[in-house]
């Protein structure tokens, strides 16, 4: 696996520890163009995408937002509420905070993204990632 699709196991794992905190999921997508980044897209897995989601990207961790219809989740950052504390929390992590969030709990949020690090940083996120490819491997 190329280091520029290494975020897929990621949002894979991330996925279904959110389905396993009961959190429907209905769509994954990713992309690593200008940046790895992803996206869950909440609703019915029987139904077309909703407009509620779930955004992570290399540089700044998670956001929720809503697309509207027409609109890439990739083209709407600007309008995203940012949340968590890391680039890449644990699955588990992250289907907390989502739990908590569409429980209606307040969050520290912003919509200003952070600023945790910039794309090829040589900070161990490739190695991080690469546990999430290795764990998909193995199962």
């Amino acid at each position: 696996m190329i280091g520029e699709t290494l975020h897929e196991p990621y949002m894979e794992a991330c996925g279904n520890a959110v389905i396993a905190r009961g959190v429907e999921i209905n769509g994954l997508q990713t992309t690593n163009d200008p940046i790895r980044a992803g996206v869950l897209h909440l609703g019915d897995p029987n139904e077309a995408p909703g407009d509620r989601l779930f955004y992570w990207d290399e540089e700044r961790g998670w956001a929720y937002s809503r697309c509207v219809p027409g609109e890439s989740p990739f083209d709407v950052v600007d309008k995203m509420t940012w949340f968590g504390d890391r680039v890449l929390p644990t699955p588990e992590q992250l289907a907390e905070l989502v739990a908590t969030l569409l429980g209606g709990a307040k969050l520290m949020t912003s919509f200003i993204g952070p600023d945790f690090r910039r794309a090829g940083d040589d900070d161990g996120l490739e190695t991080y990632l690469a546990h999430y490819a290795t764990a998909l491997e193995v199962a």
